[in-house]
């Protein structure tokens, strides 16, 4: 998060711990490689998301790039 609000432009104001409490939505704890579990159903809806996550990822890369230029 502290990387990535100055990306966005936004402000960070918490400092955080070595670890974070678990969503309250968590079914099962924290593991290596958990998500290779659904790998399969991600790879489904990949092709769905994968045009939004490169927009992402170019907004991310060009704010930096900005905020480089600045400094």
């Amino acid at each position: 998060m502290e990387s990535l609000a100055p990306a966005l432009g936004l402000g960070w104001d918490r400092q955080l711990g070595p670890s974070l409490p678990l969503s309250k939505v968590t079914v099962s704890a924290p593991e290596k490689d958990k998500w290779r579990r659904i790998e399969p159903t991600i790879n489904t809806i990949w092709p769905i998301v994968e045009k939004a996550d490169a927009r992402a990822r170019e907004f991310v890369a060009r704010r930096r790039a900005a905020t480089r230029a600045a400094a």
